[in-house]
């Protein structure tokens, strides 16, 4: 269902022939991830809108890199910032925020 949703997200404009705004993008994602905590595959406890910001944000910043880029595919890229949004970049570590540390199993 993501990878649809970017898909749409690539292509220029809307049915009404015009290219939405931020808002409009906002909305279709709030939306998205509101269904996806409904099903429980989306943590509920952080608000459908802030994770519609951080996808928002994530596909902005590969748009941003594409364009930087060599030839490299759009799909490859915001693919590759897709997944460490949604799986992180921690390999097997714990976050503690409150108490700034880190511990890891691989350190």
């Amino acid at each position: 269902m993501l990878l649809i949703s970017i898909e749409s997200l690539s292509r220029t404009g809307n049915a009404s022939g015009t290219v939405g705004g931020v808002a409009e993008l906002d909305a279709l994602l709030t939306e998205l991830v509101v269904a996806a905590q409904q099903r429980g595959a989306v943590r509920a406890d952080v608000s459908a809108l802030t994770i519609g910001r951080a996808l928002r944000n994530c596909y902005f910043a590969a748009v941003f890199d594409w364009l930087r880029s060599e030839n490299e595919p759009f799909l490859t890229i915001v693919e590759t910032a897709l997944d460490l949004l949604l799986h992180g970049i921690f390999a097997g570590r714990v976050v503690q925020l409150a108490s700034d540390t880190i511990t890891s199993e691989a350190v």
